[in-house]
C-alpha cells in the first residue's frame, strides 16, 4: 500500500485526522495502481486473462473457454506468427512457440510431405503439446501438403560409429552426442 504520510511535511505526523484521510487515499491509490497494472497486462498475450476471448476473435480462432490459459495463449501466438507466406522458418517459429518444442523441418517435396523432427534430446513436447502443434500447423499449411513428426534419439547402435568410446568418452559425452 502506498504510504502518503511520507509525502507530507512533518507537521502532520501526529494529526489523526490527516492520518485517517491519507490512509483512505492510500487505499484508493493502491486500488487504482493495481487496476492500471491489470489493464496493462491485458494488452499482452502472455499476461492477458480476461481479454483472451477478444484476442482469439481478432485472430479468427474459435473461442474455447474449456482450454487452459497457456494453451489459449499458445494458439493465439502461433496464429499471429503465421501471418504471411508459409516458409520453413515460419513453421519452426510456430512450433517453437510451444513449450519444449525445438524442431527441424525436413521437406520431401516430390511426395508433398514434410516431417517435423523434434531435435532436442532433453526437451520433448508432451503428447498434448504435439496435438496442439498439429492443430496450429493444420490451420496454416497448404491443403495439398501432409506432415508427420519424429524425434531425435541417441541410439545405442550409433555409439560404435560415433567414436565416443574410442577416446575415453564418458556417459555425459554419450548423452550430449549430436548427430552430424
Amino acid at each position: 500500500m502506498v504510504d502518503l504520510m511520507n509525502l507530507l511535511p512533518p507537521i502532520y505526523d501526529n494529526n489523526t485526522t490527516m492520518m485517517e484521510l491519507q490512509e483512505i487515499f492510500s487505499i484508493d491509490i493502491t486500488d487504482i495502481k493495481n487496476s492500471f497494472n491489470k489493464t496493462i497486462d491485458e494488452c499482452f498475450i502472455d499476461t492477458a486473462e480476461f481479454t483472451l476471448n477478444r484476442w482469439e476473435k481478432e485472430c479468427g480462432i474459435s473461442v474455447n473457454n474449456e482450454l487452459d490459459m497457456e494453451t489459449r495463449r499458445a494458439r493465439i501466438k502461433s496464429k499471429i506468427r503465421n501471418y504471411g507466406t508459409i516458409t520453413i522458418s515460419l513453421l519452426k517459429n510456430i512450433i517453437e512457440s510451444f513449450e519444449n518444442a525445438s524442431a527441424e523441418i525436413i521437406e520431401d517435396n516430390s511426395n508433398y510431405i514434410f516431417t517435423i523432427k523434434f531435435n532436442d534430446y532433453y526437451r520433448i513436447p508432451t503428447s498434448i503439446d504435439i496435438t496442439k502443434i498439429y492443430e496450429a500447423i493444420e490451420e496454416i499449411k497448404p491443403a495439398h501438403l501432409a506432415f508427420d513428426h519424429t524425434f531425435a534419439y541417441n541410439w545405442w547402435g550409433r555409439t560404435a560409429d560415433s567414436g565416443i568410446w574410442n577416446d575415453g568418452g564418458t556417459w555425459d559425452d554419450l548423452r550430449n552426442y549430436k548427430e552430424a
